[in-house]
């Protein structure tokens, strides 16, 4: 266990991060630290994050291009039993997983999924249970993190 993975999650997510993913050096002393500073002052070559919906992810792409740093993108979503139960029972097997983007293929397939949960699963935030996954699940183009 030698290796460990820095993951970050920045203020476009619930909750508010104190990171951005502004680019490096244009924060101004009393701002948030932006994540691409952090990981050049440490020499991180790759950026797994970890977000809530998708309003990062162009900022964060274009940045990581900008610094050579490959982008690991994930998106955390909340699973239920089965997502036409819309009920407050339904909610108290809810549960929370990461799945990452591993390639192209990866994201598009991750807008399929977040679509789809974000319509079809809403009840207070987007859902998905694991019958609607497998519609859109691939081995070679997402990866599951619990």
């Amino acid at each position: 266990m030698n290796e460990q993975i820095p993951i970050f999650k920045s203020h476009y997510s619930l909750g508010r991060s104190v990171l951005t993913l502004n680019a490096p050096g244009d924060a101004s002393p009393n701002a948030p630290v932006s994540i691409f500073d952090i990981l050049l002052e440490n020499k991180v070559e790759e950026l797994f994050l970890v977000e809530d919906s998708f309003g990062g992810f162009l900022e964060a792409y274009q940045n990581c291009i900008d610094n050579k740093i490959k982008l690991n993108y994930g998106l955390r979503f909340n699973f239920l039993c089965d997502i036409e139960e819309k009920n407050e029972e339904s909610l108290k097997s809810r549960c929370k997983y990461i799945i990452f983007a591993k390639n192209t293929k990866g994201y598009k397939r991750l807008i399929k999924i977040w679509s789809l949960a974000a319509r079809e699963g809403f009840y207070y935030a987007p859902n998905l249970d694991f019958k609607v996954l497998q519609k859109f699940w691939n081995d070679n183009d997402l990866l599951m993190c619990v």
